[in-house]
């Protein structure tokens, strides 16, 4: 089957984080109709096995998608398909994610396992689940899984790029108790929209947080209660809105929210076009937190960093990406924070901790996954980057990426195996911007099978 075919199949089965039951479906049966030897764990990763003549080489990749969608439409990703669209060589979707990430890994390891091209070559293929909110799938390997001396992950997003190295993160979970009080004086909504959201290790390179905006506003107000307040959807991307609703006694706050909108636009004209902010009156609402509750919470937010803390001669060394706060029995509040070392990820996790504790909240940190760093000049690297010239007729890039890959725990778990990670040329990943380049596809499939015979002998 045409890459672009086996894509866009893919994109037809509902696969987001945590409802993963359709694709691996999908999977399993592909793998019965072949015959091909294949195991689903209990933690839903599923391992295809194709035995040739040849040594064993692994490819791997996860099933499962962010489900982010624009704030106007209306989409069930447990449910229906991706509405994709073909525009000027590129695959987009309407109004949604369109699940490149990690659908392109998915497509070249059934292409891979189908391939004539390939009949001789023993392949394991590892499909992971629910990767996207946790590297759940990953950390629940069996350990020494793969047989495999080499490695090739395909959650990357520049086709020129073979990655070499990716961050660690953990989750930094702040929760302040509802201390219900009375209600009174006039209430309102505010919503902070439009914001063009982005993968969370693009945080501090100028993409604007719809959550440290509002708690930015709310600052700037006298005598603040809160009832509610709302926003963003994964740890893992920027929060594109963010809705409170609130009272406050000053008389000047519709000058001093235009004061602010101005501020903000001249702040992001060059990276977030489309900033909105609405205030509305609306009815006194059921329950609100205490003055002093909410003032804890407001500063919180404004300290919470969501920044680049570091660079260094491999790009972002560390970051912090607000990403999450939800009123629900108490108000819950994530950052996740990104590291090229345990040694960074362990140092601004406490600081960024310390922040909400000092505030009075009760603080967990849950270290998510590992970085990973490959050893420079491996057998692994340098047949990828003879293989890479030899087909394109140019230097590949070596990187670290700032992003979070499974790699590292992979490689934990299976310490003899040598990995690289690659992917086709990519953008807007975790929002409803995002696309994928159809020829860089193709040309991405043709250097997988390439390598991987190289590889295998």
């Amino acid at each position: 089957m045409d890459i672009l075919e086996r894509f866009m199949d893919i994109t037809k089965v509902p696969r987001p984080s945590g409802h993963l039951g359709q694709i691996q479906n999908y999977l399993l049966d592909f793998a019965e109709s072949h015959g091909i030897e294949h195991n689903i764990d209990d933690h839903g990763n599923i391992l295809m096995i194709r035995h040739g003549d040849t040594g064993f080489v692994a490819l791997q990749g996860h099933q499962d998608m962010v489900a982010s969608k624009s704030p106007h439409k209306t989409f069930d990703f447990t449910r229906q398909p991706i509405d994709t669209r073909i525009d000027g060589g590129r695959v987009t979707a309407e109004g949604t994610t369109l699940g490149a990430d990690n659908g392109v890994g998915i497509a070249i390891m059934l292409n891979a396992l189908d391939s004539e091209e390939l009949k001789d070559v023993s392949l394991e293929c590892l499909f992971t689940s629910d990767e996207e909110i946790g590297l759940i799938g990953a950390k629940g390997l069996e350990d020494n899984i793969l047989s495999s001396e080499y490695l090739i992950n395909l959650d990357m997003e520049d086709e020129r790029k073979i990655t070499v190295g990716c961050a660690g993160a953990s989750n930094i979970i702040a929760r302040f108790p509802y201390e219900n009080s009375t209600t009174n004086g006039q209430w309102w909504r505010l919503k902070v929209s439009g914001l063009l959201s982005g993968h969370s290790s693009m945080a501090g390179l100028g993409r604007a947080n719809a959550i440290k905006l509002t708690s930015e506003y709310l600052k700037r107000l006298d005598n603040v209660r809160l009832s509610s307040i709302d926003g963003g959807t994964f740890n893992n991307v920027i929060p594109m809105e963010c809705e409170t609703t609130f009272s406050t006694t000053d008389t000047f706050q519709y000058s001093k929210l235009k004061l602010y909108e101005e501020e903000t636009s001249t702040r992001y004209r060059d990276t977030e076009p489309g900033i909105s902010f609405t205030l509305e009156p609306i009815d006194e609402p059921g329950s609100a937190l205490s003055t002093v509750m909410t003032n804890r919470i407001i500063t919180s937010l404004n300290e919470c960093p969501y920044d680049l803390f570091e660079s260094g001669n491999i790009g972002t060394m560390a970051s912090s990406n607000l990403g999450i706060i939800r009123t629900d029995g108490c108000v819950e509040i994530t950052s996740m924070m990104r590291g090229a070392t345990d040694d960074l990820i362990d140092r601004y996790s406490k600081k960024i901790a310390e922040t909400f504790v000092r505030n009075g909240a009760n603080v967990t940190v849950d270290k998510l996954f590992p970085p990973w760093h490959e050893p420079e000049g491996s057998e692994l690297q340098k047949i990828s980057v003879d293989v890479y010239k030899e087909m394109f007729d140019r230097e590949p890039i070596l990187e670290i990426t700032h992003g979070g890959l499974e790699c590292g725990i992979i490689r934990n778990k299976c310490p003899d195996i040598q990995a690289i990670a690659i992917g086709p040329n990519m953008g807007g990943v975790h929002t409803p911007d995002e696309y994928l380049e159809i020829e860089s596809l193709r040309r991405t499939e043709r250097y997988v099978f390439e390598l991987v015979k190289r590889l295998s002998g």
